[in-house]
């Protein structure tokens, strides 16, 4: 199980984070959706550990591994840009 509790995350006086909690039950996949902006890019790159968070912690089986502990086998990202409507078959 992976349980965030409290993240928050700033790049200089910018909040990227502002205290993010969320637990994930083993063997769900989870997504994280948003707009623009809204802090998807940074919340993976914490919990892979490339961003230190300026509060909360992020606890992976019950191990503390918040900020510089990188462990990216269980944290994958992928970017989805909309398109407009793939050719149809004829």
């Amino acid at each position: 199980m992976m349980r965030i509790d409290g993240l928050s995350v700033n790049y200089g006086a910018v909040e990227a984070l502002k205290n993010v909690s969320l637990d994930v039950p083993p063997g769900r996949v989870t997504a994280v959706i948003g707009a623009n902006g809204a802090g998807k890019s940074t919340l993976m790159r914490t919990l892979a550990g490339l961003e230190k968070p300026l509060a909360g912690q992020v606890l992976f089986n019950d191990e503390d591994i918040t900020g510089g502990k990188l462990r990216t086998s269980f944290v994958g990202a992928s970017p989805w840009f909309p398109r407009a409507a793939p050719p149809s078959p004829i």
